[in-house]
C-alpha cells in the first residue's frame, strides 16, 4: 500500500511535483513524508513499506525524488536505487540507513545523489530533500535538451519525437506525452487527498471525471494507492 501526503494548500495552477520514500519502517517513512508537506506546498508525497511495490508504482508515475533506506527485506535500498536510475535518470535519488559498515559501503558503491544518516533532527535532511528537487528538474532539462533535441526549440522537437526516431525515452525513460500524463495524475491525486470532491477534481484537471478515473484506476488497483 502507498500512503500519501499534501500540503492542504496545494495550489492547481503550479506543477505538482512527487517524492516517493521507501522504508520497512512505515512509522518513520509517514512521519517523514508528512515532515516534507509541511515544507512543500506543491508536492505530493508517496510512503511505501515495501519496494517492489513503489518500483511498481514508477511504471505508471515520474518521480522527482526518491528516498530509499538501504535495509529493506523484500528488496535492498541498493537495488532499488539502481532500478529508478536505469527507470527515470533524472530522479533524484537519495539512499538513508540507520546502521554503519556494510550498508555504509553499499550506499557509497551505488553512488546516490545524497546520502543521510537517520537521526532525530530532520533538519539537515529536509535541506537535502528541497535541493534535490531542485537538482532533479535541472538534471531533467538537460537529459531532455541536451541530447538529440540540443539545437531545437521546443515546438520542433516535439514534431521530432513525434514522428519516430531517437525518442526521449532513450534518455528520460519516458517520452514528453507520457510525462504530461504523470503530471495530470499527480495533481488530481494530490487535489483529491486535500478533500476536493471527485466530480471537481475531474472537471478541472481532466475536463471529464470518467476519463480521470480511467487514467488512475492503474494506481489504485495494482500499486495500491490509498487516498485514506
Amino acid at each position: 500500500m502507498l500512503q500519501l501526503y499534501v500540503n492542504q494548500q496545494v495550489d492547481s495552477a503550479v506543477e505538482c511535483r512527487t517524492a516517493l520514500i521507501v522504508d520497512d519502517d512505515i512509522s518513520l517513512c509517514l512521519l517523514i513524508g508528512q515532515s516534507l508537506v509541511e515544507s512543500n506546498q506543491n508536492l505530493l508525497v508517496f510512503c511505501s513499506e515495501n519496494a517492489e511495490n513503489a518500483l511498481k508504482c514508477a511504471d505508471h508515475l515520474y518521480f522527482d525524488l526518491l528516498v530509499a533506506d538501504m535495509d529493506m527485506p523484500d528488496l535492498p535500498g541498493d537495488q532499488l536505487l539502481n532500478s529508478f536510475r536505469r527507470k527515470s535518470p533524472s530522479t533524484h535519488l537519495i539512499a538513508m540507513t540507520g546502521h554503519g559498515g556494510d550498508y555504509l559501503y553499499r550506499a557509497g558503491f551505488i553512488r546516490p545523489h545524497g546520502f543521510f544518516a537517520k537521526s532525530p533532527d530532520m533538519t539537515p535532511f529536509l535541506e537535502m530533500v528541497n535541493l534535490g528537487l531542485s537538482e532533479s528538474e535541472k538534471r531533467r532539462k538537460l537529459l531532455s535538451w541536451g541530447n538529440r533535441f540540443s539545437n531545437m526549440d521546443p515546438q520542433t522537437a516535439a514534431i521530432s519525437e513525434s514522428q519516430g526516431g531517437t525518442t526521449l525515452r532513450e534518455y528520460m525513460g519516458y517520452s514528453r506525452r507520457e510525462f504530461q500524463i504523470s503530471r495530470q495524475r499527480t495533481m488530481a491525486l494530490a487535489l483529491l487527498k486535500t478533500g476536493m470532491e471527485e466530480e471537481t477534481v475531474g472537471k478541472q484537471v481532466y475536463h471529464d471525471t470518467q476519463a480521470m478515473k480511467r487514467s488512475l484506476s492503474d494506481l489504485f488497483d495494482l500499486c495500491q494507492v490509498t487516498l485514506k
